[in-house]
C-alpha cells in the first residue's frame, strides 16, 4: 500500500492501454485509460501487472490482454454484456465455431423468447421440446420422450378442440413399425380392431374387362381348372397374415338340367389347391332346371401367412356338367356391349378373428 502514496512520482502514470510485464517495477501503480474499454487502476507485483475497474477485483493479466479481467458491465459497440446477459440492441447475432456448442443449464430449462414471450422450450427435466403459439401462448405443440424412448407428439388448444395435427411431407408419408402394429383409437380408446388398423385395406386388386371385337369366355370343366393366367391377384401379406380374397364373375349357364357352380383357391397357374378349406367342391351355386346367366362372388379368408410375403393366388372353378357354364367378361367394342367384369380382390384382415369357437 505504500506506493499509493507516490500520488506525485514517476511511478504513477497515464496510460492508453494496457502496460506489457516487461514495463515498470513491482510496486508501480498506473492508471490505463483505453478507448472503448474504460479506466482502470494496475499494479504490477511478482514481475506481472494486475488490472481491475475496482480495487477489490484486482485480477492478474497472464498476456497483454483481457483475458482474465472480471467485470460487472462491458460494453462493445451496440453489445452489452453483464453477469447474466449477453445484449445485442441492433443488428444480427452469429455463433461460428469450429468445434462444438454446448447448452448446459442446471436448472433445466433453455427457452427462445421474441421479447417477452416464449416461443421455444426445451424442458431437459420433462426431456420435451414445446413450441408456442405467436399469438397464445397456451396453444402449444409438443414432443415428449418418455421412457424407452417411447415418444408422443402432442397439441394443446386452451379454447377449443381444433388443435389439428397436419402431415404434410413434400414427398412420401411412410408408416413402418417394426412390430406392424397399426392402432387408431379416440381420447385413449383403441376402436380398430385390436392392433389392426390396417384392417379392410385392399391390398391387391384385379379387373379383368378386355375390350375387343369378341368377349372372353372360358367353358368350366367338370374339375378344378385355372381357365386362365390372368384370372389371379397379386398382394404383400399383411402384418396380421390373414387375408381375404374375393372373386366376382358373371356365369352363363347353357343347360337346363340342374348345374352347379364351384369355386377353389390356387397357389399357381396351374391349378394346385390351397387345401381342403380352400376348395368350395361340398356346395356350390346351383341354378335349377333353367338356362340362367348370373354373377356370382365367392370369398375365401386366408390365415397363417408369413406378413411381408408377396403373394399370387389363382382362382379356378369347375361345375356339375362338362361345357354347360361359361364363365364370361369383357366389352364387345363393334356391338357396344359389355358383360359384367371379372374382379379379384385381397383384402387385410385383422390380427384376431372370432371363428366362434
Amino acid at each position: 500500500m505504500a506506493n499509493l502514496l507516490h500520488s506525485k512520482g514517476t511511478r504513477n502514470k497515464i496510460l492508453s492501454r494496457f502496460p506489457t510485464n516487461d514495463f515498470g517495477n513491482d510496486g508501480d501503480i498506473v492508471i490505463v485509460s483505453a478507448k472503448g474499454r474504460g479506466v482502470y487502476l494496475c499494479t504490477k507485483s511478482g514481475n506481472r501487472w494486475h488490472a481491475a475497474n475496482k480495487l477489490q477485483d484486482l485480477q492478474k493479466l497472464e498476456k497483454t490482454s483481457l483475458k482474465d479481467l472480471k467485470l460487472e458491465k462491458l460494453r462493445i459497440g451496440g453489445t452489452t454484456i453483464t453477469n447474466g446477459e449477453y445484449d445485442v440492441s441492433s443488428g444480427d447475432f452469429t455463433l461460428d465455431v469450429t468445434g462444438e456448442i454446448e447448452l448446459n443449464t442446471d436448472g433445466g430449462q433453455v427457452t427462445v423468447n421474441d421479447g417477452a414471450a416464449s416461443h421455444f422450450k426445451f424442458d431437459c427435466d420433462g426431456t420435451q421440446l414445446i413450441i408456442y403459439d405467436d399469438a397464445n401462448a397456451a396453444d402449444m405443440f409438443t414432443i415428449r420422450i418418455g421412457a424407452e424412448g417411447a415418444t408422443t407428439i402432442s397439441t394443446t388448444d386452451a379454447d377449443t378442440i381444433v388443435g389439428h395435427l397436419t402431415l404434410q411431407p413434400d414427398g412420401d408419408l411412410i408408416l413402418n413399425p417394426k412390430e406392424g402394429k397399426f392402432i387408431a383409437q379416440k381420447d385413449g380408446t383403441e376402436f380398430s380392431a385390436a392392433d389392426s388398423a390396417y384392417a379392410g385395406m385392399i391390398l391387391g386388386y384385379t379387373h379383368l374387362q378386355p375390350s375387343s371385337s369378341s368377349t372372353e369366355s372360358h367353358a368350366l370343366q367338370t374339375s378344378f381348372t385355372v381357365e386362365d393366367s390372368t384370372h389371379q391377384v397379386r398382394f404383400i401379406v399383411p402384418p396380421s397374415g390373414k387375408v381375404e380374397i374375393e372373386a366376382t364373375a358373371m356365369f352363363n349357364r347353357t343347360s337346363t338340367s340342374d348345374v352347379t357352380i364351384y369355386a377353389g383357391l390356387s397357389d399357381n397357374a396351374t391349378y394346385n389347391s390351397l387345401g381342403v378349406g380352400y376348395e368350395y367342391d361340398y356346395s356350390g351355386v346351383l341354378s335349377d332346371d333353367e338356362s340362367d346367366d348370373e354373377i356370382v362372388t365367392f370369398k375365401w379368408c386366408v390365415t397363417g401367412l408369413t406378413a411381408g410375403t408377396d403373394t399370387t393366388y389363382h382362382i379356378g372353378f369347375k361345375s356339375s356338367d362338362a361345357s354347360a357354364v361359361y364363365l364370361i367378361y369383357g366389352i364387345r367394342s363393334t356391338h357396344g356391349l359389355a358383360h359384367h367384369p371379372f374382379i379379384i380382390k385381397a383384402t387385410a384382415l385383422p390380427a384376431t378373428i372370432y371363428d366362434g369357437s
